[in-house]
């Protein structure tokens, strides 16, 4: 029974819905906490601009070159490639139908410029270049789209309002920077596969031990800005604060823990699943 819930587990992950609960979950406090409406839109149109994305992502690589890939998620978007696209495209109309039906200019303008920076990372990713290069860094590149998705569209629509919109940045560089931990975590634990299949990685860049040390400086960093937050930030902050600090302090167990999770993979749907936490917060808001 185990073994056949972690078979369609897997199948789940290997279409990224694990990514895109995970942005489900971190959007949906967000409005309560701003004590702000956000049309229909933003609720369809963010999970599934995600869900493109990291389709495409994985279609990129897959179709750069002809070799086998060692990840099940590679093997699997392989081995499914026209119905990947198929659904890409399905994901695109229903995307578009929800931003234009009915018309918001506000996610208008965030979706177009989210689009541009998308296209422009999804190009880099099609070259794939290994060389040290200021643009190189695939991991911040996906970190600040992930978080920009998430706090542009509710930062602008507070600034409309006359709102303060000091606190809810720095909610924004956080989640940005433990997006960044997580993606830098997951390469430093992959760049063996990273190599076979001669994807780009920062930690590819900057070699293994210096991307240790990044990780852990990072991980300090973003600990004590969280903690020197749940001070300073209105009492609201501290339920999404504290899921950010489980989330910080998740990566550095499985940091830590990292061969023994390696078994199925664990350490990847872990990672996914610690961005899930944030959905508790939710409940603080109701």
């Amino acid at each position: 029974m185990l073994k056949k819930v972690l078979q369609y587990y897997q199948i789940f992950c290997n279409l990224s819905l694990d990514v895109v609960l995970g942005v489900i979950c971190c959007m949906l406090p967000l409005p309560k906490l701003l004590a702000i409406t956000l049309p229909t839109s933003w609720y369809v149109s963010l999970p599934l601009g995600t869900w493109f994305i990291y389709l495409a992502d994985h279609v990129l690589d897959v179709t750069r070159k002809k070799q086998a890939y060692p990840s099940p998620r590679h093997q699997f978007i392989k081995r499914n490639l026209k119905s990947i696209i198929t659904l890409m495209l399905c994901i695109s109309v229903v995307m578009g139908w929800y931003v234009l039906h009915p018309f918001s200019y506000l996610l208008f303008t965030v979706g177009c410029t989210l689009a541009v920076c998308v296209a422009i990372h999804l190009i880099i990713v099609r070259i794939n270049p290994t060389q040290p290069l200021w643009y190189n860094n695939k991991e911040l590149a996906i970190a600040i789209i992930y978080a920009a998705g998430m706090y542009l569209a509710p930062i602008l629509l507070l600034h409309q309002q006359n709102k303060s919109i000091t606190f809810p940045i720095y909610c924004a560089l956080l989640l940005a920077t433990i997006a960044f931990i997580n993606l830098l975590l997951i390469s430093i634990i992959e760049l063996q596969w990273d190599e076979e299949m001669d994807n780009t990685s920062l930690v590819r860049v900057l070699g293994l031990e210096y991307s240790k040390s990044l990780f852990l400086s990072l991980q300090l960093i973003c600990t004590l800005s969280i903690t020197v937050l749940l001070f300073l930030a209105p009492t609201a902050y501290a339920p999404m604060l504290l899921s950010y600090l489980m989330i910080s302090l998740g990566h550095l167990f499985i940091y830590t823990k990292r061969a023994t999770l390696n078994h199925y993979l664990a350490y990847r749907k872990l990672s996914e699943a610690l961005f899930w936490l944030p959905f508790m917060a939710y409940f603080f808001y109701l």
